[in-house]
C-alpha cells in the first residue's frame, strides 16, 4: 500500500512500512498546478524545470497509487530526476536533458514529449522568422540553405 503527502516544499511518497520511498522537492501540488496552467514558453528556466519535475511526480504518484510501479522503480526515477534536473539549469540545458529522461523509464514519455514539442516549435519559429528576414532582404539561396539545414535535409 502506498500513499503520498504533499507538504510545502516536499512531496513524499510513503510505503506501507511508513518508510519514505521517494522524496522530490517541489512546491506544494496545489501551488504547482495553478502556477503552471500558463504556456511553458512564458516560463523562466527554473519554473520550466519545476513543471517538468511536477509532471514526473504526478506520473510516479499515479503509478504507485494504482500499483503499476514498484517503490524501487519510483525511487530510481526520483534519483535520476534529482541528478539530471538539479538546479540551476538553463532552458537549453533542460531541452538537452529532457529527451534522455525516458530512455530507461519509458513511463516518463508523457512528461518528456511536451518539452521536446515545445523546443521543436520554438526552434521552428526562430528559423522561420530568420528565413523570412533573409527572403525580405533578397537572400533566397541563404534562406533556402538555412531551411534545409533546419529540416535536416
Amino acid at each position: 500500500m502506498m500513499w503520498s503527502e504533499n507538504l510545502p516544499g516536499k512531496s513524499i511518497i510513503w510505503s506501507k512500512a511508513r518508510e519514505p520511498v521517494t522524496v522530490i522537492t517541489v512546491l506544494s501540488i496545489h501551488e504547482q498546478q495553478s502556477k503552471y496552467k500558463c504556456y511553458t514558453k512564458f516560463m523562466d528556466a527554473e519554473e520550466y524545470r519545476k513543471k517538468l519535475e511536477l509532471d514526473i511526480l504526478k506520473i510516479i504518484e499515479e503509478k504507485l497509487t494504482k500499483g503499476e510501479m514498484e517503490p524501487e522503480r519510483a525511487q530510481a526515477i526520483a534519483r535520476m530526476v534529482l541528478t539530471k534536473l538539479h538546479p540551476p539549469l538553463t532552458l537549453e540545458q533542460i531541452h538537452q536533458i529532457a529527451p534522455s529522461l525516458d530512455d530507461h523509464f519509458t513511463e516518463l514519455a508523457q512528461a518528456v514529449l511536451p518539452v521536446i514539442k515545445d523546443h521543436h516549435e520554438e526552434v521552428e519559429r526562430i528559423v522561420s522568422e530568420h528565413a523570412a528576414k533573409l527572403i525580405q532582404s533578397g537572400k533566397l539561396s541563404e534562406a533556402s540553405y538555412m531551411m534545409k539545414q533546419a529540416m535536416g535535409l
